[in-house]
């Protein structure tokens, strides 16, 4: 369980507002971690040296064991300070990135003296070991930040028809909060909306903070669906959620059904009878 994950806020900076757009992986090679480097976990590092991670433009920070956890196909950027790089490390080249040994070059800005890479979370969901390491002159790591990226996949609105999942387009998904034990629709950061509307493959996302929530589900043709209150213990809700038809229309479709075959049965028969 993620107990102690970081809330998300609206992110800002003194720079400006439009993020840059993700780096690319590099044909650099990634110095093996060795026994002589410094290895410290992300949670570990201290207040003047910790990273400032913000997915989709909300600031969050990684759980008590390191992990951040997205959804698929978020932009994600990673910030560290370089005072965390130039008291654990020398002689330092470059800084990377590292992801399941994907590298990336954290690119050095003067006036934030930081380090920093924008990147897209991968599109397969799975846990990510990820590291930011520091290349030196002779090409070996002296310092590696650990840490794990936890990509899950959207929520998703559907039914069933004879055992087999069909997704539902435009069902209105609402999310709500227990705020001091009132419940409250959820207000999102300018980067969200709620309620969400399903596109073709059915599916929604929020990203939130930590807390007690619940769904509301409203599709045209089924009945409204209602989730029990849940809590969330990391920023990311993956939910499926099954709509069933609505009795009135499945028993008025039901008797249209049997009206029109009782109708076509008592032409059939009239007409055997008239030959």
């Amino acid at each position: 369980n993620n107990r102690s994950s970081g809330t998300t806020t609206q992110a800002t900076t003194t720079t400006s507002t439009t993020p840059p757009p993700p780096a690319t992986e590099q044909p650099t090679v990634v110095p093996e971690i060795t026994e002589d480097t410094t290895v410290i976990n992300i949670s570990d590092l201290p207040e003047q040296d910790q990273v400032t991670i913000v997915v989709d433009q909300q600031e969050t920070s990684p759980n008590d064991t390191g992990q951040i956890n997205t959804y698929t196909g978020q932009t994600i950027n990673i910030e560290i300070p370089a005072s965390a790089i130039t008291s654990n490390s020398t002689d330092t080249e470059s800084v990377l990135l590292v992801i399941e040994g994907q590298a990336y070059i954290m690119e050095y800005n003067e006036e934030r003296d930081t380090y920093s890479a924008t990147i897209n979370t991968p599109s397969v969901k799975g846990v990510y070991t990820t590291t930011i390491q520091t290349v030196s002159k002779d090409k070996l790591s002296q310092l590696a930040i650990t840490m794990t990226l936890k990509v899950d996949p959207y929520g998703y609105v559907y039914t069933k028809f004879f055992g087999n999942e069909i997704r539902i387009s435009g069902a209105k998904v609402s999310l709500y909060k227990k705020v001091d034990g009132k419940e409250v629709l959820w207000q999102p950061s300018d980067t969200q909306t709620n309620p969400q509307t399903t596109g073709k493959t059915g599916e929604y996302h929020f990203f939130i903070d930590p807390g007690e929530y619940k769904i509301v589900v409203e599709a045209k043709w089924y009945s409204e669906k209602t989730s029990d209150w849940f809590t969330v213990e990391t920023n990311i809700l993956q939910t499926n959620v099954q709509m069933q038809l609505n009795p009135l229309i499945l028993y008025s479709s039901i008797a249209i059904f049997i009206s029109i075959s009782f109708t076509v049965f008592y032409f059939i028969s009239r007409k055997k009878q008239q030959i």
